[in-house]
């Protein structure tokens, strides 16, 4: 995977139709496929900008409140191993957020 590619999944996999934030609203639960995709593609993205002073746009609007994206009323995941899990991924992301922009 190269920049561009880590570039799109994460613009598709936060920002996009079928995002992971689309899909847990529709309540579909965490796609575990698609949201370790992203991490990867973030990882790859933060070792690319780690060095530079500034991130692409779209890509800080990806992360800008993250973890929001992934807080859901109670009633929308009754089972609390689900709700954990979901917390978890936003958990992560977040730390990923962070990580880019340090």
């Amino acid at each position: 995977m190269n920049e561009q590619d880590a570039l799109f999944i994460v613009y598709e996999n936060i920002l996009g139709m079928n995002s992971l934030s689309n899909k847990l609203s529709d309540r579909l639960g965490l796609d575990e496929e698609q949201f370790q995709e992203t991490v990867r593609a973030l990882e790859l993205l933060i070792d690319h900008y780690k060095n530079e002073l500034a991130v692409p746009k779209k890509l800080a609007l990806c992360m800008v409140d993250i973890y929001g994206a992934f807080d859901f009323d109670r009633s929308y995941y009754t089972d609390k191993s689900d709700r954990e899990k979901i917390e978890d991924a936003g958990i992560k992301l977040q730390q990923l957020a962070m990580e880019l922009f340090s």
